[in-house]
């Protein structure tokens, strides 16, 4: 399998396991984040294989997109996701082990996406697979802090309103 094969099967992997979790999810704060999740990953494939299809035309490599997904976007759902975390109930226990597979299978994809770049013998070709690193590292921060929310709503608000006082 090549790199870029494999990395449509991770994406797909990942839409298959956040549509399971959205399945199962008890707040409204999972079921906006996991549907958020669903839709990157179906961006990062159509962008995969958007790139393997111009590599085949071109017979090159082809430039990287600056991103994948929508960043931008993942802040706005984690915003209004948020604004659902004192809502938070004990029963969200289910929710807190999906966000934390949901981690575990992002820093995989990271981990994978790094050694891809690492390995890869063209210049756009590392820098493709470095961009969806990135794009992996930033769904797993994203997932750590809606599992510190969902945990301790109170103590993660109260430590989201002190990074707000001092502008860090």
């Amino acid at each position: 399998m090549t790199p870029f094969e494999i990395a449509i099967n991770t994406e797909l992997e990942g839409e298959a396991l956040y549509r399971q979790a959205l399945e199962n999810a008890q707040s409204s704060m999972a079921r906006e984040i996991f549907s958020y999740l669903i839709a990157e990953e179906q961006r990062h494939m159509a962008t995969i294989e958007s790139y393997v299809q111009k590599l085949r035309e071109l017979g090159s490599m082809p430039e990287s997109p600056a991103k994948f997904g929508d960043i931008d976007g993942l802040k706005t759902v984690f915003s209004d996701a948020l604004k659902h975390v004192e809502q938070a109930l004990p029963e969200d226990a289910d929710d807190m082990q999906a966000i934390q597979r949901a981690m575990q299978f992002e820093q995989r994809g990271e981990q994978y996406y790094q050694r891809a770049a690492q390995q890869a013998q063209h210049e756009n070709e590392r820098d493709f697979f470095a961009i969806l690193a990135r794009e992996e590292h930033w769904h797993y921060l994203v997932l750590l802090d809606s599992y510190e929310a969902l945990k301790d709503p109170q103590a993660w608000q109260e430590g989201a309103d002190k990074i707000g006082l001092d502008g860090a």
